[in-house]
């Protein structure tokens, strides 16, 4: 990994950890986490916003309205995207829905937290997003 990328990927993983562990013992994440951790990634993550995020954070809103997500889920995914761009994100987005997937059908649980998967999406996808930036 360069250099460069490791504040940010640090920092990223530490957000993330902290709010999963919050997640998963309460399915509650502090606002004051949420907004801090928010503020510091995106003043260090250059910003990458397009229309495709657009229409996705248009659906996340909706999935939030009719409570399909959680008001953090869907504030972290806004992060994620703002600061890692449309790969990155669809893979994060792609393990994490299929991580919960597996989870939701062995534990046979319907409702559960989403930003641990979320955060297990960001480090398995930070590989796949290194290589396509070769390319």
């Amino acid at each position: 990994m360069p250099w460069e990328i490791w504040p940010n990927f640090i920092l990223t993983s530490f957000w993330l950890l902290c709010l999963s562990l919050e997640d998963w013992q309460d399915t509650t994440i502090s606002l004051y986490l949420l907004i801090l951790g928010a503020i510091c990634l995106l003043t260090l993550a250059p910003l990458q916003l397009s229309f495709t995020q657009v229409v996705l954070f248009g659906v996340l809103f909706w999935a939030n309205w009719t409570k399909k997500l959680g008001y953090g889920d869907t504030f972290v995914i806004l992060v994620l995207g703002i600061t890692l761009g449309d790969q990155t994100l669809a893979s994060i987005l792609f393990i994490a829905s299929l991580t919960a997937l597996i989870y939701a059908k062995y534990t046979k649980q319907h409702a559960f937290p989403f930003v641990p998967f979320l955060s297990v999406g960001y480090l398995l996808s930070l590989p796949i997003a290194l290589n396509w930036a070769k390319f």
